[in-house]
C-alpha cells in the first residue's frame, strides 16, 4: 500500500505565477489609464457644477462678482472661499476647491471681485495632473 502525495508540482507553480504575472502586465496600465480618466471627469465634473452654481447666482443677481464697496488694488482673481460665500449652500451645497489632482481650482471674473461694475464673464480653471497652468 503505498500513499501517493498529493499537492502541486513546481512547474505548475511556475506556471501559474507566469500567468499571474502576464494577467498584471496587461491589466495594470489599464488600471493607472482608468484612474486618470476618473480624475479629469471628477475635475471637469466639478467645473461644471461649479459653474452652473455660478449662473444661477448670476441670473438672480445680474452679475458674477459680488456686490459691495470696491476695495483698492485688488485683481480680478477670485478667492475661492469668497466665492463660496456667494453661492453655498444656496446655489451648491458644497463647492468643490481641488480638482482630480488636488491642486486649488483658479477662478476669474471680467471685473474685480469687490467692484461695483458687474462682471460680464468668469473662468474656473484647473491646472490638472502636472500642476502648472501652461
Amino acid at each position: 500500500m503505498s500513499k501517493r502525495e498529493r499537492g502541486f508540482t513546481l512547474l505548475e507553480l511556475l506556471i501559474v505565477v507566469a500567468i499571474i504575472g502576464i494577467i498584471a502586465a496587461i491589466a495594470i496600465p489599464n488600471l493607472m489609464t482608468a484612474i486618470k480618466r476618473s480624475r479629469q471627469k471628477r475635475t471637469m465634473a466639478d467645473m461644471r457644477s461649479l459653474a452652473t452654481a455660478w449662473e444661477a447666482r448670476n441670473v438672480e443677481t445680474g452679475r458674477y462678482n459680488a456686490s459691495g464697496a470696491q476695495v483698492p488694488g485688488i485683481t480680478n482673481a477670485v478667492d475661492v472661499n469668497d466665492l463660496e460665500y456667494q453661492i453655498s449652500p444656496t446655489y451648491i451645497k458644497v463647492i468643490p476647491k481641488l480638482d482630480g489632482w488636488k491642486h486649488p481650482f483658479e477662478l476669474f471674473t471680467s471685473q474685480p471681485w469687490a467692484d461695483t461694475a458687474s462682471a460680464q464673464g468668469y473662468a474656473i480653471i484647473s491646472p490638472g495632473r502636472d500642476g502648472r497652468f501652461s
